[in-house]
């Protein structure tokens, strides 16, 4: 049974049902992910806030990011179940990857996040 709850919870139900949703199947195993990552060539980040950094991932789960400051700053990443998870000083940040021309979208659970391009 369907309750009339006016035009303001039609709107939020509508905006909820248009978020992007992505198939499981569309994500990149974190193999792929990590091989394409962290190959030691910086890769342009595209970050969520309308930021540009650089991002260099190495095999040895270093990575440098490169950005507004004037020092890079050294992270670490590791592998999270079918996720790619960068270690900062201000926690974990984990993501999966879905391939997009020119590079790797990130997504935080079903929100875009980072891209990644060359």
């Amino acid at each position: 049974m369907m309750k009339n709850l006016g035009l303001p919870a039609a709107i939020i139900a509508i905006l909820a049902s248009s978020r992007p949703s992505i198939s499981q199947d569309a994500f990149l195993p974190i193999e792929q992910v990590v091989t394409t990552l962290a190959d030691g060539r910086p890769w342009t980040v595209n970050a969520p806030d309308g930021k540009k950094l650089s991002f260099t991932f190495n095999a040895d789960h270093t990575a440098s990011i490169r950005g507004p400051l004037p020092v890079p700053l050294s992270i670490t990443w590791f592998v999270g179940g079918d996720e790619l998870c960068l270690a900062t000083p201000k926690g974990a940040k984990c993501l999966r990857f879905q391939q997009v021309p020119g590079g790797l979208q990130g997504w935080d659970d079903d929100k875009k996040d980072m891209k990644l391009v060359r």
